[in-house]
């Protein structure tokens, strides 16, 4: 499979809606809510609905990698020498999803917030280290579960975080190499239809391989 470099062309049909119901958001919540409506948008359409609402996502087991935590990650979570940008992405996503009905995992450096626990399932853990032992699927809050939705944006794709950046340099691993590899761990994980989603490349699952939307 080659690398995709096409973007997803759905329009956000919903960010009006969000705005009234949000009121002023800090920049991270805002890149939540729009992907919120991107996922929504894309499900309706893949559903032959039209737009979506957010309740599309009700009853939807969804995991979303590089979720972002309640603080910047600890420097000894990393191989030397690593610079890490002294700020953090909160989990935004995985909350809007969990209140809006969808069974949410989130993985990421970072810790997560115990005030969270009831609306997602956050799991602190090296996703480069989990992916390049093989090891996505065995974490054990993951084991034998099947998902409709596997979800990372600005973690992968054409703008890595800086983490990701860090941790694959002191590999000496090039990033398409590790989407690859990710790629293929994460397909088995997938239900029948089920949706790959790397940033603004997005595929469907049928049968035993994916198949990339918007080409």
């Amino acid at each position: 499979m080659n690398s995709p470099e096409s973007r997803n062309p759905i329009p956000f049909s919903n960010s009006g809606e969000i705005m009234l119901n949000h009121g002023t958001l800090d920049t991270s919540l805002q890149y939540a809510a729009y992907r919120l409506d991107d996922i929504v948008n894309l499900l309706g359409f893949t559903q032959g609905a039209g737009n979506g609402t957010w309740k599309l996502v009700n009853g939807l087991t969804v995991l979303d990698l590089g979720c972002g935590s309640i603080s910047s990650p600890d420097r000894s979570s990393f191989d030397s020498p690593f610079t890490v940008l002294n700020m953090s992405y909160k989990p935004y996503l995985c909350r809007l999803l969990g209140q809006n009905g969808a069974k949410a995992y989130g993985i990421d450096l970072g810790e997560g917030d115990k005030e969270d626990e009831a609306t997602y399932t956050h799991i602190q853990t090296n996703i480069v280290d989990q992916v390049l032992t093989n090891g996505l699927a065995q974490i054990p809050q993951l084991r034998d579960i099947q998902f409709d939705i596997i979800h990372s944006y600005c973690f992968l794709g054409g703008s890595p975080s800086p983490v990701l950046e860090n941790c694959l340099s002191v590999r000496r691993l090039e990033g398409s190499d590790f989407n690859m590899l990710l790629i293929n761990q994460a397909t088995p994980m997938l239900k029948n239809k089920g949706l790959l989603l790397l940033d603004n490349n997005y595929y469907r699952k049928e049968e035993s391989r994916l198949v990339k939307l918007f080409e």
